[in-house]
């Protein structure tokens, strides 16, 4: 069956644009383009594989920073006047044996 017949000649013919980036490349393209990247992004929209990056370097980040901030945490209430010595040695120790499983899924709640 012909199109052209029943063709509306009011409406204009879309033409195909260039084949949607890589989901890689998009990404990149945030920190390098990122007008061209987000206009990529909304041609072929996917949420998953940013999703799921974003999620894993937080909890990477998440393990890496447990340890300093558990030692942070431990300095600062070691001012304190209020605690009892044996509730400051618990802080201590679970401070340096820190659990690097629940660090990694802790880290990915906030998002």
């Amino acid at each position: 069956m012909n199109s052209d017949v029943h063709a509306d000649p009011n409406t204009v013919a879309i033409e195909p644009t260039a084949e949607p980036k890589k989901i890689w490349a998009i990404m990149a393209g945030v920190f390098t383009a990122p007008l061209k990247a987000f206009e990529a992004f909304n041609v072929k929209p996917k949420i998953i594989i940013p999703l799921i990056v974003i999620l894993i370097l937080s909890g990477t980040t998440a393990v890496l920073m447990a340890p300093y901030q558990g030692r942070a945490q431990v300095d600062m209430m070691s001012k304190s006047k209020t605690i009892p010595p044996q509730y400051m040695e618990e802080m201590r120790n679970r401070a340096e044996n820190v659990d690097l499983v629940q660090s990694f899924f802790t880290g990915m709640i906030p998002i």
